[in-house]
């Protein structure tokens, strides 16, 4: 059996961005006007970077190192170029399909012209002259079964492709690190791999934040198939799931009192006056002042004071 991991691509880049490659940067127009002009300047882009040397950050690198595991190629999920497998040269850009984003391309459309990542994931593949590319993929590759780890606005981004599947290709997806109530598609939630908060088990060596729960969740599917002959039924492998978590415990979650900005700010000022690197800081603010800050919000006000 052949396994083939799909991972959403990372905000983080190796690369700079190309100043032509940033969302905010397009003009405010309907979805295929958006996506011509986005696909224009893709393709007038300069420096080029493989994929999976362009992409980092935690979540990224422990996706990619399982991914390299399960086969010799990988797919990123990658809301501005589309799929695109990870040995791909591709320009470096600021694009996502999370709302309210900097350079959200869903904040781009104008009046009626408004549309949704499921959308924005068809145009940009049309743009390309590629429909349904998880599809094709699945057609060119019928001995593989093809694992998806990627976070909510990905899953959203992808979810409309997925429901359309015929039935003899969806029984080659799984769906993990990911809840149920995500998917909006009741088709797709059977294929839902049923990971719980015992990954995060203190006795385990790879534990991290909830934003990495899809990576880590990936690395621990492909450890229980990579030995695997044959394709077994998505019961099958959500019953070896089940078997292999039954031994762990979730760790008491603790309840941290959120903080305002102005306070955020206060403390990142003394943080710095001190001489406390950054991820001591975010230690230091959640697990000795027991304050609650998201780690995305914590890093963009670091950088802003």
């Amino acid at each position: 059996m052949q396994l083939i991991a799909l991972v959403n691509c990372s905000a983080k880049k190796t690369a700079p961005v190309d100043a032509g490659l940033r969302a905010s940067s397009l003009s405010r127009s309907s979805l295929w006007e958006i996506s011509a002009e986005w696909h224009a300047r893709v393709e007038r882009a300069g420096v080029h970077v493989r994929a999976d040397k362009l992409y980092s950050g935690r979540g990224f690198e422990i996706a990619k190192r399982a991914a390299q595991t399960a086969g010799e190629h990988f797919y990123v999920l990658s809301a501005g170029m589309g799929l695109v497998r990870n040995d791909i040269p591709i320009p470096s850009y600021s694009l996502s399909v999370s709302r309210g984003g900097q350079d959200s391309i869903l904040g781009q459309a104008t009046g009626r012209s408004r549309f949704g990542a499921h959308d924005w994931w068809h145009a940009v593949h049309a743009t390309q002259g590629r429909i349904k590319p998880i599809g094709a993929l699945l057609r060119r590759r019928p001995d593989a079964l093809i694992i998806i780890a990627a976070t909510g606005p990905y899953l959203e981004m992808i979810g409309d492709e997925l429901a359309d599947l015929p039935d003899r290709l969806c029984a080659r997806v799984r769906i993990v690190g990911v809840k149920n109530a995500t998917l909006t598609s009741t088709r797709l939630r059977p294929l839902v791999m049923p990971y719980d908060a015992r990954l995060n088990d203190p006795s385990l060596v790879l534990r991290g934040t909830e934003f990495d729960y899809p990576a880590r969740a990936l690395t621990h599917f492909v450890h229980l198939l990579r030995r695997d002959k044959g394709i077994q039924t998505v019961e099958d492998h959500a019953r070896r799931v089940r078997l292999s978590l039954a031994h762990l415990f979730a760790p008491q979650r603790v309840v941290r009192q959120r903080i305002d900005d102005n306070f955020l700010c206060c403390a990142i000022d003394t943080f710095k006056r001190d001489g406390v690197s950054k991820s001591r800081a975010l230690d230091t603010l959640r697990n000795v002042m027991g304050l609650a800050c998201e780690q995305h919000r914590f890093s963009d006000a670091w950088k802003n004071e």
